[in-house]
């Protein structure tokens, strides 16, 4: 954030150069935002070329140094930040599956690629400067590695992953092993952290957590006892081979799910866990220094569509705050306590479009149904700054934006639409 003005009363608010008068309070309504679209200025804007009978549809994008990497069905493209120009297409392997949850970093001139939640496609490994394929790295068939890769997580020049095997019987799912690995990009050494020789088949793949000192690392594992179900959470410390189980809580009986953890968040000692729709309970936050604790709850309330109580949450750290997502509301919590910042009621925004751009108090989301837009809001206070039409970037509104992140230090904003279309905007906030 480069400049703060105090709107109304004393209320924090990313500002531009073209403030509001003073004292006049910014609507909180994602229908009268702050600024019109005109504020945002293109700097560049560029079409994917799609691989000749490929189906024209991107699966997401991802920004890296210098990079915007596109990903298709059978494809990885890198685009140029500062210029938009294509620069080179890798055609990925038949078994090399592309999902959601994607990371990449440059080391040298080589892009190592992986996406954390199908890491049994390995890492590629691409020439930074060309997209030649260099190496494509199995992660369950590195020496000593045992079972087949469930997620993984890359710190700085480590890959952190997860691995399960079956005891004796591959259909039985209760008695399984449960590895937690690492990986060394630049050493190509691998080193076994920690094991549980009778897991429950960890199905439900969690993603590992980051706290937000970025020293710790939380993955998840689970056992059953007699037809109750455990969850478990091990802490890695990441300067060092130290991994400890540091939570352990019995899930709620449900017949319609055993495992019914979601993703979650940890902060400090506070662990903010999201259960599903059948829990009684939609969050809880847990003190891990106080052998997880319960230190707030949320009951699961019965209601409409419009009270936020029959669905659950998404809990994301950013900079240091809390916030929650469900299918109609995104809120800002007390991590310590849970109690309620603001919420603001997004209808007709996606739960799992909602983001938040690198090392800037802004979030966005996008819109689904006949009008696709692209919203922009500042996290201290809710409020809308910019609502993005698909027509101002010339896209017709059959098509949604796919990803937005940004670069240039948080100066500049590049979105990405699902046929491919890619425009760069000046941020003046």
């Amino acid at each position: 954030m480069r400049k703060i003005a105090l709107i109304g009363i004393i209320l924090p608010f990313l500002v531009v150069s073209c403030t509001k008068e003073d004292g006049e309070l910014f609507d909180n309504s994602a229908t009268s935002p702050a600024y019109s679209n005109s504020i945002l200025e293109e700097v560049w804007s560029t079409q994917l070329e799609f691989l000749p009978g490929e189906s024209d549809y991107l699966r997401g994008s991802l920004v890296v140094e210098d990079l915007l990497l596109l990903s298709t069905y059978r494809s990885l493209v890198a685009f140029s930040l500062q210029s938009g120009e294509q620069l080179w297409t890798f055609e990925k392997p038949f078994e090399f599956v592309l999902g959601i949850e994607k990371d990449a970093t440059i080391i040298g001139d080589q892009i190592y690629f992986i996406d954390k939640s199908n890491c049994r496609s390995g890492i590629l490994v691409l020439d930074k400067n060309t997209g030649q394929l260099k190496d494509n790295v199995i992660l369950h068939e590195l020496p000593g590695v045992e079972g087949f890769c469930l997620v993984a997580y890359r710190a700085g020049n480590k890959v952190y992953f997860t691995t399960e095997k079956a005891n004796v019987a591959p259909g039985d799912i209760h008695n399984r092993s449960f590895f937690i690995n690492r990986y060394d990009l630049q050493s190509e050494n691998v080193h076994q952290l920690y094991h549980n020789d009778l897991t429950f088949s960890n199905s439900i793949k969690l993603m590992p957590v980051m706290n937000e000192d970025q020293q710790r690392l939380y993955l998840h594992y689970t056992t059953s006892d007699s037809g109750k179900y455990f969850v478990h959470l091990v802490e890695v410390l990441l300067s060092g081979d130290e991994a400890e189980l540091v939570f352990s809580e019995q899930m709620e009986e449900q017949s319609n799910s055993r495992i019914n953890w979601e993703p979650f968040a940890v902060k400090d000692q506070h662990l903010i866990a999201n259960f599903d729709r059948g829990n009684s309970y939609s969050i809880k936050g847990y003190d891990l220094s106080n052998e997880g604790e319960v230190i707030w709850k949320q009951p699961r309330l019965p209601g409409g569509l419009f009270s936020g109580s029959t669905t659950s949450y998404i809990p994301h750290m950013h900079m240091g705050e809390l916030y929650l997502r469900s299918d109609n509301n995104f809120e800002k919590r007390e991590y310590q306590t849970g109690a309620t910042i603001y919420s603001e009621y997004l209808f007709g925004y996606r739960k799992r479009s909602i983001g938040f751009l690198p090392d800037q108090p802004i979030g966005f989301a996008t819109q689904s149904g006949n009008a696709e837009k692209l919203a922009l809001f500042d996290l201290q206070t809710g409020n809308f700054l910019v609502v993005l039409d698909l027509e101002k970037i010339g896209v017709d509104a059959d098509y949604f934006i796919n990803s937005a992140s940004t670069y240039d230090n948080g100066k500049k904003l590049v979105v990405s639409t699902s046929e491919g279309r890619v425009v760069s905007f000046d941020l003046p906030f």
